[in-house]
């Protein structure tokens, strides 16, 4: 049994009311094996950040405050950002790449007030989506990220009825609207197999949730690639497809997810896959959609005694596949 530290506010975020046969929540840090403490940005962290006290892990939820100019012409763009030498693990929705001790995560479902949702909406969409469209579906912003410039140019360029990629003129996840809006936009992606999740001014998206949540098989570009996915899946092509602009041209991504339309079993086989990975990971009631993922990486650097030289900066472990329960992988 691994007895965990972590405020009542923050554990209500990360895991809900789901509970784990091997882990204790605890109220004290002297009842805990170690502590998880959450702080509102990298400039609020204080003098504690700077103690040498490796049974503490950090939960980072705001960027550090400066000016973000360019954000959206390049990648990693919070590696600029000058913080402090790090001595203990910390996880963060920054942009950041390659720091050590830092390891990127990306969010949960959309808040509800954004959407204009009622609280826990994503618990009422069950997956039907079992049947071959012959479609594939984006609807967002192009201007969040530079690579986007780069997919709109293209698929206003060719004219394939296949494909239904559009602007989304209003910013559905940071602003109140219409709740059809937003209803709307799922509908769509229920109606199609697959959906596309492109790099925005973060390096995962808000999309993602949606796309999983719509039964649809996500097509990664430039976005949450490298996450660990190979330590939950027996094989990651199995469940999604990824690419990197920086690798792969606009033609050949396109090429690929041409060949997967065309494999009609593949397309039906890779779909129940992904509602089989949403309904184990994801359908639950708390809004940090990757929690699980997040708890198993934090049991994963105490397992191996906060070293950084035995623990990557992938959120996803196999740590994930022990909280869960499950015998082998996906």
């Amino acid at each position: 049994m691994i007895s965990i530290n972590i405020e009542h506010s923050l554990k209500e975020r990360v895991v809900g009311n789901i509970s784990f046969d091997k882990v204790n929540f605890v109220g004290s840090k002297d009842q805990a094996d170690f502590s998880i403490i959450k702080r509102k940005s990298f400039n609020d962290i204080g003098s504690e950040f700077f103690k040498d006290n490796s049974k503490t892990i950090y939960f980072i939820k705001n960027r550090p405050n400066i000016k973000r100019v360019n954000i959206r012409k390049g990648y990693c763009v919070d590696n600029r950002v000058d913080i402090p030498k790090l001595k203990n693990f910390c996880f963060s929705f920054n942009d950041f790449c390659n720091i050590p001790y830092i390891i990127p995560m990306p969010n949960g479902p959309t808040p509800n007030t954004f959407l204009s949702q009622k609280d826990n909406y994503w618990l009422d969409y069950n997956i039907k989506n079992t049947d071959f469209h012959n479609k594939v579906y984006w609807c967002g912003r192009s201007l969040t990220h530079e690579s986007r410039k780069t997919f709109m140019k293209f698929y206003n360029s060719i004219n394939d009825p296949r494909f239904h990629v559009s602007e989304l003129k209003v910013n559905i996840y940071q602003t109140d609207v219409d709740p059809s809006i937003f209803n709307n936009h799922i509908e769509r992606l229920s109606n199609s197999d697959v959906g596309f999740i492109l790099r925005g001014d973060k390096s995962f998206a808000n999309s993602f949730f949606d796309v999983i949540m719509s039964g649809c098989i996500p097509v990664m570009i430039s976005s949450m690639n490298n996450y660990g996915w190979e330590n939950i899946f027996e094989n990651v092509d199995d469940y999604m497809l990824r690419f990197d602009l920086r690798e792969h041209s606009m033609e050949y991504i396109h090429e690929q997810v041409v060949l997967l339309l065309e494999d009609k079993e593949r397309v039906l086989r890779m779909k129940a896959n992904i509602a089989n990975f949403y309904n184990t990971f994801f359908k639950h009631n708390a809004p940090f959609g990757f929690g699980e993922f997040f708890l198993a990486k934090c049991i994963d650097i105490y397992k191996n005694d906060f070293d950084l030289k035995r623990i990557d900066d992938k959120i996803i472990c196999s740590e994930i596949l022990t909280l869960k329960g499950m015998n082998s992988k996906l």
